[in-house]
C-alpha cells in the first residue's frame, strides 16, 4: 500500500488502456520493497495489521489466517477503488538461496469503471542465504487482466546476469481486447516505471503530421519514493513509519493487532532481552 495513489491516478483515468498500465506500476512497485533484506518478523496465527491510508483515505487490514502453510489476507477499500490479496507462497530450498513461488492473487476494482484486474505475480529468489550478502531477485512473468473489459498485460521481470547485468528490469506489453498493444512497459522495479505508445499506433492517430515515426510520449507512471535521510537500522521508509506511528494506527485498535505484540515493541524500542 506504499504507493496506492497510483490506484487513484487509474481510477481517475478515462483511457481504458492507460488504467490498465497504471494498475501494472502498483503492481511492479510493491516489489521495490525487495531492496530492504532484513528478516521478517513472523506473525502468529490470528495476528492482524490494520493502517491508516494517508494519501488516498481509507483502512487496510490483514490478517494471519493459516500458520503451516503460512497465508495472509488483505483488504483495503476507498471511495475509488478496492483491493483485496491473498499473500501464500511455495519455497524451495536450493542450499544457499530459496526459490519462492506465489500461489496468492490480487483482486482490484476501480469503482466508477467497474474496471476489475486479477494479478498473477512472478517467482522470486533470496540468494546468499548462508553465505554472502543477502540480496533478492524477482524474473519471470506478471500477468494482470482486467476481467471487465478483456484487456490484458504481460510484464517480463528480467533476470539478474552475470556483473549485474539486467538487474531490477522489468517491461511489458499493454494490450486490448483485441489483442493489439496499446502501451509499452519500461524500467525498472526498484526505481520507476514509464508507458509509451507504440510507433505504429502514433503513426496511425498522427498521421501526416510526421511526429510517430518514435513513438508517443513517456508516461510516468511510479518514482520510487527517497529513504529517509536519517535511516534506521530495519531499513524502514516513511511510509512504514507511518504505519508504526500514532497516526498510522485507525481508533479502536484491534486487540490482536502486531504493534500491541510486547515482544515487537521491546525489539523496536532496542531491548533484546529474552
Amino acid at each position: 500500500m506504499q504507493f496506492a495513489e497510483i490506484l487513484d491516478e487509474a481510477a481517475d483515468e478515462e483511457d481504458e488502456d492507460l488504467r490498465l498500465a497504471r494498475v501494472c506500476a502498483l503492481a511492479i512497485s510493491t516489489y521495490s520493497s525487495n531492496e530492504r533484506t532484513k528478516k521478517p518478523f513472523n506473525p502468529i496465527l490470528g495476528e492482524t495489521f490494520e493502517c491508516v491510508l494517508e494519501k488516498t483515505g481509507g483502512v487496510y487490514l490483514s490478517e494471519q489466517v493459516s500458520h503451516h502453510p503460512p497465508c495472509g489476507a488483505g483488504h483495503a477499500a476507498t471511495d475509488k477503488w478496492t483491493y483485496d490479496i491473498t499473500s501464500m507462497v511455495k519455497t524451495k530450498f536450493m542450499g544457499n538461496w530459496v526459490d519462492v513461488w506465489p500461489l496468492g492473487r490480487t483482486r482490484i476494482r476501480l469503482n466508477r469503471s467497474r474496471d476489475v484486474y486479477n494479478i498473477c505475480p512472478p517467482p522470486s529468489r533470496i540468494n546468499n542465504m548462508l553465505v554472502g550478502r543477502m540480496w533478492i531477485d524477482t524474473f519471470g512473468e506478471m500477468s494482470v487482466n482486467n476481467l471487465a473489459t478483456g484487456g490484458s498485460a504481460l510484464v517480463k521481470f528480467k533476470e539478474c546476469g552475470f556483473f549485474g547485468k539486467g538487474r531490477w528490469e522489468v517491461s511489458g506489453d499493454v494490450l486490448g481486447a483485441d489483442g493489439e498493444v496499446k502501451y509499452q512497459l519500461k524500467g525498472h522495479w526498484n526505481h520507476s516505471v514509464t508507458a509509451v505508445k507504440p510507433a505504429a499506433r502514433c503513426e496511425g492517430e498522427g498521421a501526416g503530421d510526421g511526429d510517430g515515426d518514435e513513438g508517443g510520449e513517456e508516461i510516468v507512471l511510479w518514482t520510487k519514493e527517497a529513504m529517509p535521510k536519517d535511516r534506521d537500522k530495519y531499513g524502514f521508509t516513511h511510509f512504514a513509519r507511518h504505519c508504526n506511528s500514532a497516526a498510522g494506527c485507525p481508533p479502536g485498535l484491534l486487540a490482536s493487532d502486531a504493534r500491541l505484540r510486547p515482544d515487537r515493541a521491546a525489539l523496536e524500542a532496542g531491548d533484546l532481552n529474552p
